[in-house]
């Protein structure tokens, strides 16, 4: 199979003058002769479309990052396989490969790139699969600007290791300004932050994740710590509620926005008032952000809420321990027939049946914000979003979710592409099953604006891609003609 660098280019023009959104037409399709680059024995040699693989510098340079798997193309006068950084300086004339990422092709990797300002480029490259393996490491490597159209290909970083219970694919990158780079991945959504954009920084996870401080309370006078079980994938070792006034804690250090669990059993009968703490007594939360009956512990194995951060909220301190923590609590308002044990609980971005089912993340920067975007996994494919502003405290993130009309009946997780610009507006495409169709999508800077834009109907779901200059968007996909 030859991979091939073609131009097709939809154009979609976007002019917004004031509140006025114009929303331009497609012009016609454009194709240059197509050129190979090399063969590949994979057909995902630039999979998937979450990860964005081409980046083109300010001297119109253009690096690519290819999965060859088994063949070979010559780097440093060597035969090399698997994933290869190839650049070209005369617009996609001729190629030549500039190194190797990755040597596994048993576990193939694939890349995700961004540049800077001054023309470094930062990869991160990682694997594609669900499952849990040491071979599922996120990798981290800087290419440094050097004259002319030179880079220095620097040493590779282990930015997450990869274990037997915990193990990390799909990563993706963005840029905030001239401060620190983003890093989203999975097998649970995760993102991180650098300290900067050296050849080796070190990343501090950008959200919440396990609580500092779990609590199970008997609704009489006995308290359980649930910390250790609560982090961990050990089936039902999580004492939840039972009876009326039992309880469950959840406590940070700092504030927190989400509250995500899985459930070996699910409760029934009962019913939940979710607390904080305000200084004085116990109030009921209120700007739930989810549908809070998915907060009963009653309807599915896995939930999550999301609320709007109290502004009377205060720490205080649960059976006599030293520390004092932001608690919130789920205290059983009624009895439940079937009380609910758990398996897992944590402050996570996304509900942690993501391991599983959806959650495949992208990241982007939209005018001075970053961006999350992954699909839920569930039949009803709602995209989550959740942002920041560069402004923002470090780990909070705010939540919107969007489903478009034309979602239905999607079956594969890794079926979009993301891309943002300086104006702060952000470009979907996606992949509809069953038709094989391509649909586009873009938030405004405050909303997303479903066009059921339909840009092929016999398209290939593997091969999806965007760009702009902040003006116009091309779209790149194969089509099965």
């Amino acid at each position: 199979m030859s991979h091939r660098l073609t131009r097709f280019t939809f154009v979609i023009t976007v002019i917004i003058p004031l509140l006025l959104l114009v929303f331009g037409v497609f012009t016609q399709l454009v194709e240059a002769a197509p050129i190979n680059i090399n063969t590949t024995s994979t057909n995902n040699a630039t999979y998937p479309g979450v990860m964005n693989h081409m980046v083109v510098t300010s001297d119109n340079t253009i690096h690519t990052f290819l999965q060859l798997g088994t063949e070979t193309m010559t780097c440093d006068g060597a035969p090399t396989n698997g994933l290869v950084w190839v650049m070209s300086t005369d617009s996609g004339a001729t190629w030549d490969c500039q190194g190797q990422l990755s040597s596994d092709t048993t576990n193939l990797k694939f890349a995700s790139a961004q540049k800077d300002s001054f023309d470094n480029i930062y990869v991160v490259y990682s694997g594609i699969d669900n499952t849990l393996s040491t071979a599922y490491d996120v990798l981290y490597r800087k290419l440094t600007k050097g004259a002319g159209s030179t880079w220095t290909f620097e040493d590779e970083q282990v930015l997450l290791d990869g274990t037997a219970a915990e193990s990390y694919s799909y990563a993706t990158i963005a840029i905030e300004g001239t401060t620190r780079l983003w890093v989203s991945a999975r097998i649970d959504v995760l993102v991180y932050y650098s300290n900067g954009f050296t050849t080796a920084p070190s990343w501090t996870l950008g959200h919440k994740r396990f609580f500092e401080k779990i609590w199970s309370f008997d609704g009489t006078s006995t308290y359980t710590d649930e910390t250790t079980d609560a982090s961990n994938l050990t089936s039902a070792d999580v004492t939840m509620v039972s009876v009326p006034n039992s309880a469950i804690y959840f406590g940070h250090s700092t504030k927190f926005d989400s509250i995500a669990w899985m459930l070996s059993t699910i409760g029934v009968a009962g019913t939940i008032d979710w607390e904080y703490y305000n200084g004085s007594t116990w109030k009921q939360i209120e700007g739930f952000q989810i549908d809070q009956v998915n907060g009963n512990f009653t309807s599915v194995n896995n939930g999550y809420i999301n609320f709007t951060i109290p502004t009377d909220w205060a720490t205080t301190s649960i059976n006599g321990e030293g520390g004092s923590y932001y608690y919130v609590r789920a205290r059983a308002a009624t009895n439940f027939t079937t009380p609910p044990v758990g398996t897992r609980v944590a402050s996570t971005i996304a509900n942690p049946s993501q391991r599983t089912t959806g959650g495949i993340p992208s990241i982007v920067r939209f005018g001075s914000k970053i961006g999350l975007m992954f699909l839920d996994g569930t039949t009803s494919y709602t995209f989550t979003f959740r942002y920041r502003a560069d402004t923002d405290a470090l780990g909070l993130w705010s939540y919107e979710t969007f489903s478009p009309t034309t979602a239905s009946n999607m079956t594969t997780i890794t079926n979009f592409s993301a891309v943002g610009n300086t104006n702060g507006h952000i470009y979907v495409m996606f992949f509809k099953t069953g038709a094989n169709d391509v649909f586009f999508e873009f938030y405004d800077g405050n909303s997303w604006h479903d066009k059921s834009t339909r840009l092929d109907d016999n398209a290939v779901i593997s091969n999806l891609g965007l760009s702009t200059d902040g003006v116009n968007v091309w779209v790149f996909y194969t089509d099965n003609i």
